[in-house]
């Protein structure tokens, strides 16, 4: 796993946002950007992206973002943990309305595809 950092910045150049968080890939890195940055497009202009002193892209969210449920569980979790650390952290971004609802959305999302334990399987361990 590499550790990347993610900057959320407005037009102005002030930053809004910061998440630290691990990826297999610097592409996987950059899909979990797009999904992060989509979720806070109502604050944020653009994003950076860095694995450690090395800049992987400065962009705007692509246009078409993948479905959280079409993602690989891991990366879910990824996006999941950032948007939650940056709802709850002191940054601006965290008054996004947007963020607010897909951090929502994104919860009901994890919660449906966890595997359900019966009861059978509790009392037979």
């Amino acid at each position: 796993m590499l550790g990347f950092r993610l900057y959320l910045r407005t037009n102005n150049g002030d930053t809004l946002g910061r998440s630290d968080f691990q990826a297999e890939t610097p592409e996987t890195a950059l899909l979990i950007a797009y999904v992060i940055t989509d979720a806070c497009s109502d604050t944020i202009d653009f994003f950076e992206l860095w694995n450690g002193k090395t800049p992987i892209d400065r962009a705007h969210a692509p246009s078409t973002i993948p479905v959280l449920f079409d993602l690989d569980q891991g990366v879910r979790q990824s996006i999941v943990d950032s948007s939650v650390a940056l709802q709850n952290s002191k940054w601006a971004v965290a008054t996004s309305n947007r963020l607010f609802l897909k951090v929502s959305e994104w919860s009901q999302i994890m919660a449906k595809s966890r595997p359900q334990t019966s009861a059978n399987q509790l009392t037979q361990g």
